[in-house]
């Protein structure tokens, strides 16, 4: 879960294309995660938080919220 909270982040104060990006090479070659979309990515591993810690766990919540927010800004 720290990832998801870094992925977050770094999504929040560098901007979505930024964050992407960076992910993108975070996760190896740049040409084979080339069609990796952020969005998607940070959707599963929420979803993944979900069904571990259940729906109304407090920290997926507020992970929830964040994505929420940072979607509708970009």
């Amino acid at each position: 879960m720290k990832n998801l909270r870094a992925i977050l982040h770094d999504w929040k104060t560098r901007g979505y294309e930024d964050a992407q990006q960076r992910y993108r090479e975070l996760k190896g070659d740049l040409k084979k995660n080339n069609h990796i979309d952020l969005r998607n990515a940070v959707k599963g591993r929420l979803n993944h938080v979900k069904m571990i810690r259940g729906e109304n766990n407090l920290l997926y919540r507020r992970y929830l919220d964040e994505y929420n927010t940072l979607t509708r800004l970009n």
